[in-house]
């Protein structure tokens, strides 16, 4: 009978443990300091490896079929340079899409 009643509290520490680090990770990143430097939050080495073990097993049982969807975005953003729309790496916009929000302007159908 203890040992049922060990596994059970192990069972719940772990539970309240994952609810911590869901806590952290929803925690928004702050700016502290004088300089105003970009803080987020910290992870002990115990949560770190909670957490690859929760991606590790979340990966089994759904696994991604053929080159996975994480390139999706990046196929997106290089179409949409291509057709002249968004900005490229440094955050410029292309000609084009100057061209065509100057248009808009002198149209008075993009206000700024």
């Amino acid at each position: 009978m203890g040992f049922l009643l060990y596994i059970h509290s192990m069972k719940k520490m772990l539970i309240n443990e994952i609810r911590e680090i869901k806590r952290k990770m929803s925690l928004p990143i702050v700016r502290k300091g004088s300089r105003g430097m970009l803080v987020s939050t910290e992870f002990t080495e115990r949560e770190k490896e909670l957490m690859i073990e929760m991606l590790v097993r979340r990966s089994k049982r759904h696994p991604i079929k053929g080159p996975g969807h994480i390139f999706a975005p990046m196929k997106m953003h290089k179409n949409r340079l291509k057709r002249g729309e968004g900005h490229n790496e440094k955050g410029q916009f292309s000609k084009s899409t100057q061209r065509k929000a100057m248009e808009l302007i002198r149209e008075g159908e993009w206000v700024v």
